[in-house]
């Protein structure tokens, strides 16, 4: 069974930064999910307990309507060098606007 942190710590924020991809779940409402990998570009912590994405869309923008009309987001790091580890971050997105 997987462990729960209040906060990112600075363990887990290394292990972060060290990704080259990561997994994002959204889903509507009453709707399916939407899982799919993204490029780690930039992903930096403001604090303990966030983050920021900056995601330009691309061929396809379900996971900002689904923001829109669901805030829920799941962002999933694993391990593909050295030890196993799955790490996901669950919470709340929001989307700001140029």
């Amino acid at each position: 069974m997987g462990t729960r942190f209040t906060e990112m710590g600075p363990e887990r924020r290394e292990f972060i930064e060290k990704q080259k991809m990561f997994l994002n779940g959204t889903t509507p409402p009453d709707g399916r999910v939407n899982v799919f990998q993204k490029r780690m570009v930039s992903l930096p912590a403001l604090d303990a307990n966030r983050v920021v994405w900056l995601y330009l869309t691309d061929s396809g923008n379900e996971s900002a309507v689904h923001v829109v009309e669901n805030d829920r987001l799941i962002i999933m790091f694993c391990a593909f060098e050295g030890s196993p580890l799955a790490l996901r971050l669950g919470g709340h997105a929001q989307a700001i606007y140029p």
